[in-house]
């Protein structure tokens, strides 16, 4: 069976969108929080999304002629480049991207931008969510806030393509538990985009995944149609209404309750509906909070198997000669005090801290014939870090441990 939105052309494509349309077109691209993040702007930043334009199978252009550009919310403008243009030998490109440079209203240039796009079969992608750019058209932009949640439900398969809506049916009747109606289009080949927005900007950008875990549930999170690998905050869509350029086929906007396509494009209401519910960021914020904790975890372990193990003192070559052997060896009874004290005060003239001091001679102190009581040791520490010893020379240690003299001399 052939799905009925699939080669469907629509007289929402080049210069018959209406201009009521071609506005709610625009707040798409601005944003539910467009007028919250432009607080966030200043002289040193652009905060917007970036806009990807490539050629496909069908284009009139050569496949190779790829454009980048951005779009930033101050002013509510529609920026390009200096001199930018797809090709230097195509009149129509160079006119039409000649009026997009031209003071023509938002209305007029997104509608110019529609039928270019359409009439030389061209790919119009921009990024889901907002990012953040130092040098506007010169370096790809880095993801600022989360504004949506965006899921690809394909396959590669044109065979399986009624097998992939069959699961978006599905996973629309498992959002309708939170309440949620989804903004979902047709991408024009092999598959359906899936956008639910959040109630708030979400700056901590590495809880996307978890959103798309939240929402997906133990269900969907396995399922075969999506590409977890790419459930990411940095993701480009096809923008609606625009042709897809390999298939011609329009990037419809269907109706979640029937996958039927709609033509009535109400951004607003749609903003109003597809929204995440608190108790999933709350979900979200408690799974992003133990991450933190574990985080924090591994790197603790890391710091402190990075100290225990790669700079052992029993192994230092750093140690003179005479103290390694003691630690090496330990003493006997008349030698055990002196000895733990001239161990400590090189330990610490080494950097080593109080506990890996008090470890360390607590180790070496089972050597010792008989051991020391653990308080001997524990005195012996503390005393040393609660003056500033300095560490004995060699002819010192031997007066100290005299009873060891003969055993140390050789």
């Amino acid at each position: 069976m052939t799905p009925h939105f699939r080669g469907m052309s629509s007289h929402f494509c080049g210069m018959n969108i209406p201009q009521k349309m071609i506005y709610k077109l625009y707040q798409f691209v601005l944003g539910k929080f467009a007028n919250e993040l432009i607080q966030e702007m200043s002289r040193r930043i652009f905060i917007g999304r970036e806009f990807f334009i490539s050629s496909g199978l069908r284009s009139k252009i050569p496949s190779n002629c790829i454009a980048r550009f951005f779009t930033w919310l101050d002013g509510y403008e529609l920026k390009f480049p200096e001199g930018f243009m797809l090709s230097n030998n195509q009149e129509t490109i160079s006119v039409s991207f000649l009026q997009l440079r031209e003071k023509f209203n938002i209305n007029d240039k997104f509608q110019i931008l529609y039928k270019l796009c359409s009439d030389l079969t061209l790919n119009l992608y921009m990024t889901v969510n907002y990012v953040v750019s130092h040098a506007a058209f010169t370096t790809s932009g880095k993801p600022f806030s989360i504004e949506k949640i965006y899921i690809d439900f394909d396959t590669d398969n044109p065979d399986r393509l009624d097998d992939v809506e069959k699961v978006v049916k599905e996973f629309t009747q498992h959002l309708e538990t939170y309440n949620i109606e989804p903004y979902i289009h047709f991408s024009g080949k092999k598959g359906f985009a899936v956008m639910i927005w959040l109630p708030f900007p979400d700056y901590e950008v590495k809880k996307y995944r978890l959103y798309c875990k939240a929402l997906l549930g133990q269900r969907f999170w396995n399922c075969k149609y999506i590409d977890k690998s790419v459930l990411e905050p940095h993701r480009v869509t096809r923008l609606p209404y625009t042709k897809h350029a390999d298939t011609g086929n329009v990037v419809m906007p269907l109706d979640p309750r029937d996958l039927k396509p709609i033509e009535n494009f109400d951004i607003e209401n749609i903003w109003n509906k597809a929204v995440i519910p608190s108790r999933i960021v709350e979900i979200v914020n408690e799974w992003h909070l133990q991450e933190k904790i574990e985080e924090a975890l591994r790197f603790r372990e890391l710091i402190e198997r990075f100290r225990k193990e790669i700079v052992k003192p029993s192994e230092s070559k750093y140690l003179p000669k005479i103290v390694q052997w003691l630690l090496d060896n330990g003493v006997h009874e008349g030698c055990r005090n002196n000895a733990g004290f001239i161990i400590a005060c090189y330990l610490k003239a080494k950097g080593y801290d109080y506990q890996d001091v008090l470890d360390i001679l607590l180790a070496w102190n089972l050597k010792n014939k008989p051991p020391l009581p653990d308080k001997e040791i524990h005195y012996i520490v503390k005393s040393v870090f609660s003056h500033d010893y300095r560490p004995l020379k060699k002819e010192t240690i031997l007066h100290k441990l005299s009873e060891c003299r003969d055993m140390l001399r050789n």
